[in-house]
């Protein structure tokens, strides 16, 4: 089929668009609520990615047959570009880390949580490994990014409980 036989007809294609940014709007206040009143800071970071990701598997059903109407890649890089304000966020709480450059690391996490949540998407659970991973990589990024030393990301631990070797688990 070619990308002209998949072309929706323009109500359709502004409704999805709609759709798509209703969703997104209530991706963006449950993460929004999860953070509020906590200090910038590694933490917070990682509560709001944590609450996008839960966001996005409880909305599984919805974000799957979004993605399946939205059949042009058209208006797939409108999705991508509307979704783009978690990557905006992120580098937020990264410049209030004191990371030097923050919109280079914010995109590169933001890649790291959109395949997390997509393959979420895909299994219909959360991928705990894959979370604790990210968990771990965040840390190493931002230690590197503050100048080395794990002492520039002490602050408190995310959500999750740690075992006797110290590490989280999350999700």
């Amino acid at each position: 089929m070619h990308a002209a036989e998949r072309r929706l007809p323009m109500n359709a294609h502004a409704e999805l668009r709609q759709r798509y940014r209703s969703h997104l709007g209530a991706l963006l206040d449950r993460v929004t609520r999860a953070i509020t009143g906590l200090p910038a800071g590694r933490q917070r970071l990682l509560l709001s990615i944590e609450s996008y990701w839960e966001a996005c598997l409880d909305h599984r059903a919805q974000r799957i047959g979004l993605y399946a109407a939205a059949a042009s890649d058209e208006l797939m890089a409108v999705f991508d570009q509307q979704a783009r304000i978690f990557e905006r966020m992120i580098a937020s709480e990264l410049t209030a880390c004191g990371v030097r450059e923050p919109h280079a690391l914010g995109r590169r996490l933001f890649e790291e949580v959109r395949s997390i949540a997509r393959a979420e998407q895909l299994s219909g659970e959360r991928a705990a490994a894959q979370r604790q991973a990210f968990a771990d990589f965040l840390d190493q990024r931002l230690a590197l990014a503050l100048g080395g030393g794990n002492a520039a990301v002490t602050q408190a631990d995310p959500p999750g409980r740690r075992s006797g070797s110290g590490r989280r688990h999350l999700g």
